[in-house]
């Protein structure tokens, strides 16, 4: 992760190979952070993903697949709520695509020590665009 923008002048944006934009603030320990967090995508947007649809409804359950990821965010600094990283997904359903068509879903994780999961999602909001 080199990065576009040069370090100390702003976020440094990157895309994985299908598509995911990386935003990354602040040093390379933050990009190291995010080089893990794509390491292991699939788990976190799994916790990420389990949280969303505990609290959604049922239909969220059941069109899970129509959640895509479309953007990891590395903080610069841990949260004053714990956060580290967001994971955006926008929910693109089948039945009807434009139903959420201006709806994006962030789920914020935050680092904890072993002997659990280096990350757990805490919290998600749900946005308009």
């Amino acid at each position: 992760m080199d990065g576009s923008t040069p370090a100390g002048r702003g976020p440094r944006l990157n895309r994985t190979e299908d598509g995911v934009e990386v935003v990354v603030h602040g040093g390379e320990t933050r990009a190291r952070l995010a080089v893990r967090i794509l390491e292991h995508r699939e788990e976190l947007s799994g916790a990420a993903l389990r949280l969303l649809c505990s609290f959604l409804a049922e239909r969220f359950e059941r069109e899970r697949a129509a959640f895509d990821l479309v953007s990891v965010e590395v903080l610069a600094d841990t949260g004053p709520d714990g956060a580290d990283f967001v994971l955006r997904y926008y929910f693109t359903p089948d039945g009807d695509p434009e139903e959420y068509g201006y709806t994006y879903f962030e789920v914020a994780f935050g680092g904890h020590g072993p002997p659990r999961h280096p990350f757990r999602p805490f919290r998600f909001t749900v946005g308009f665009h």
